[in-house]
This record gives structure tokens, sequence and C-alpha cells, in this order.
């Protein structure tokens, strides 16, 4: 259960979906032996400007820096699987509509 943002320098606790980004850890069907119950993790809105999620090799969840909003021309706020390691997959999960595309907005 998410309880406080996953960043270990900030105390702030969890009160609703829309306010930060979902993370969910899972298996990645690569091998199919493995059991692994999906893991959920939450960043909080301030914290998301500045750092994300990542898996890393060892398949620990650990923090990172933030890519830009338009990393590999995908908009950062999308939900994406963005990080594999050793059969488990980290990515967003949206569960609000994100706001609406504006006209300077080329994606």
């Amino acid at each position: 259960m998410v309880s406080k943002c996953f960043n270990p320098a900030c105390s702030t606790l969890f009160h609703s979906l829309a306010e930060g980004t979902i993370f969910r850890l899972e298996p990645d069907g690569s091998f199919t032996n493995r059991t692994v119950d999906p893991e959920y993790f939450w960043l909080c809105k301030d914290c998301e400007a500045a750092i994300t999620l990542r898996l890393r090799e060892d398949g620990v969840v650990d923090i990172a820096p933030a890519p830009p909003l338009y990393a590999h021309g995908v908009r950062r706020h999308m939900p994406l699987a963005f990080n594999r390691s050793k059969g488990l997959l980290l990515r967003t999960v949206s569960f609000w509509p994100r706001p609406a595309h504006t006209a300077n907005d080329p994606y």
C-alpha cells in the first residue's frame, strides 16, 4: 500500500491518485515461472517535477533525475513502460485523464 512519497527526502503523505504519479513494478512476462506480486510506488507532484523512478539492474526501484518533458518524443506524463530488468517492468500508471493537448503542444 502506498502511504507516502517514495522520495526518502520527502514526507508528503498520499491522499489522492490525482496528486502525483503512481508507478507499478510487475513481471514483464519474459519469465513464466517467476511469481511476483505487483508493487506500487508514488511520487508527489512536487517531487515528480525533479525526479522519477528507475529499475536498477539488480531489480531494485530507485530514484533518478527526471527526463525532460518530451523525452524520446513521448510526453513524460503518458503511461509508458520505461524500465525493464531481470524479468521486471517498472511503468507509470494513469487512473485519471491527463490535461488535453494545447495549441503549442506538438504531441
